[in-house]
């Protein structure tokens, strides 16, 4: 994990959910939308599944995901 990122413990009685994909493929998305995002604006997530890319992208660009 990069610095700055807090690692989350789940244990088996942990109710959320997790979805393996987003570890693998968060980075890669991420890249791409730093590159085709506008610096300032608002993000509307739609079908957000587990909501792990939401939560780990709002960490990058210092905002608060809403649910």
């Amino acid at each position: 994990m990069k610095s700055g990122s807090k690692a989350i413990q789940m244990t088996s009685q942990d109710a959320r959910q997790y979805a393996a994909a987003t570890e693998r493929n968060r980075e890669p998305i991420l890249e791409i939308l730093l590159k085709v995002l506008p610096k300032s604006g608002k993000i509307l997530e739609i079908a957000s599944g587990t909501g792990e890319h939401a939560v780990y992208f709002a960490d990058k660009f210092n905002c608060t995901p809403r649910s």
